[in-house]
């Protein structure tokens, strides 16, 4: 089974964004985070996270908005699950006031709590990347793409994967029926896909697949 962590636009080294701030929790300066997985397996372990904040550049001469982010570490106090996401207290924040202007920030925890160990369940976020292969009846494999985002379908973890052919991409289910085998020293995952699925799965970046 795959759980998914999207990876934002914001790159920090040694982290990676898991979620956003939805509101402040209590009067004692805990907050509440809604997690894009909406579950925490690595919650017991974290001691450290970056919250990524906005703040817009009014002084700009530029037409257009500017938003100036700002990565700020904290140690962790406490943290427990919390129906779709967590409740974390941080040092620095031990009122409801400063918890509250923190609301809609990006969450980010260390890279190292999302790596699955032989046995656990896999993070989508350690299969970006990789190279996606077809086999066929002959064992076969066809090049179909790299893993560079993920998606859902409300049922199933999908795996986005651009097309070098064309400026296409294609959704594929991760599923254990159609996950073949991973190769993780060459970055590779071959798929047993059912006849048809890749034509029914192809859109143009940006457009649904419903549309």
């Amino acid at each position: 089974m795959l759980d998914q962590n999207q990876k934002q636009t914001n790159q920090i080294k040694g982290y990676r964004v898991v979620g956003k701030i939805r509101d402040a929790h209590g009067l004692k300066g805990e907050l509440f985070v809604v997690l894009f997985a909406q579950k925490a397996d690595w919650v017991d372990e974290l001691e450290k996270l970056v919250i990524i904040t906005k703040t817009h550049d009014g002084a700009s001469s530029s037409s257009a908005s500017q938003d100036t982010e700002q990565e700020t570490e904290y140690n962790v106090t406490r943290a427990k699950s919390h129906k779709i996401g967590i409740i974390v207290k941080v040092d620095g924040v031990d009122h409801r006031t400063p918890a509250e202007k923190l609301r809609g920030a990006l969450v980010a925890i260390p890279e190292g709590l999302l790596i699955s160990m032989p046995g656990e369940n896999i993070y989508l976020s350690e299969l970006e990347g990789f190279e996606a292969y077809a086999l066929s009846g002959s064992e076969e494999s066809k090049f179909i793409g790299k893993i560079i985002s993920f998606s859902s379908n409300t049922v199933q973890d999908l795996a986005v994967v651009q097309s070098r052919e064309a400026d296409l991409r294609y959704e594929i289910p991760l599923i254990e029926e159609f996950i073949k085998h991973i190769d993780w020293k060459q970055k590779k995952i071959y798929f047993d896909l059912p006849e048809g699925l890749l034509s029914a799965e192809l859109f143009a970046p940006g457009k649904s697949r419903l549309s």
